[in-house]
């Protein structure tokens, strides 16, 4: 069986060509060349991929005639349930409003001083028991495989297990692993 590549491993003109690829032989050639073909890859973001046509009629098209086999087609590509954005324009153009917006945003790591992580909490200083062993070994695969292991983990069980110092332990082994890693752990009674 062939292995799904992951979406971060992939850009979006990558993406972008395998899919045309998956849609040359299986829509009509004449539709394939004139609205598929021609659309340029302006955004993927957020679970949205978002390409640009020239004409509010190419638009049209591909989202009423095409739209759902490009959605398959993304979801084959990056193994994940992808939404299909069209947008009509210049896609250089559309880029850079796109960009400028995103740039314009507030920046939340300035917003969040703390990680909320406490440092005491590690895998080196967890007692394991036989009531804990499973999540001990799920939360370490977790924290050495981050989004790919037991993604997402769910941990539940009595008062006084572990639960908490699981979760930190987690989120502290990835920071000493990916200093850049953006982390925080928010406990239930925060929010």
């Amino acid at each position: 069986m062939k292995k799904r590549r992951k979406i971060i491993d992939m850009d979006m003109l990558e993406i972008w060509n395998q899919v045309l690829e998956n849609l040359e032989g299986n829509v009509s050639p004449v539709g394939f060349n004139i609205h598929i073909k021609t659309a340029v890859p302006v955004c993927f973001e957020n679970s949205t991929f978002t390409i640009s046509v020239a004409t509010s009629i190419n638009k049209n098209l591909v989202e009423y005639r095409y739209k759902k086999y490009i959605e398959s087609s993304l979801e084959k590509v990056t193994g994940a349930k992808i939404s299909l954005a069209v947008l009509v324009g210049d896609a250089n153009e559309l880029k850079q409003e796109i960009e400028s917006k995103q740039n314009s945003e507030y920046d939340n790591s300035e917003i969040i001083s703390s990680d909320g992580l406490n440092s005491k909490y590690t895998f080196e200083n967890f007692v394991q028991g036989s009531s804990n062993l499973y999540a001990y070994t799920a939360a370490e695969q977790v924290a050495n495989h981050p989004g790919e292991s037991n993604n997402p983990l769910f941990i539940y069980g009595n008062s006084g297990l572990g639960k908490t110092h699981l979760m930190q332990a987690i989120g502290n082994k990835i920071k000493a692993n990916n200093p850049n890693a953006k982390i925080i752990y928010v406990s239930v009674k925060t929010l």
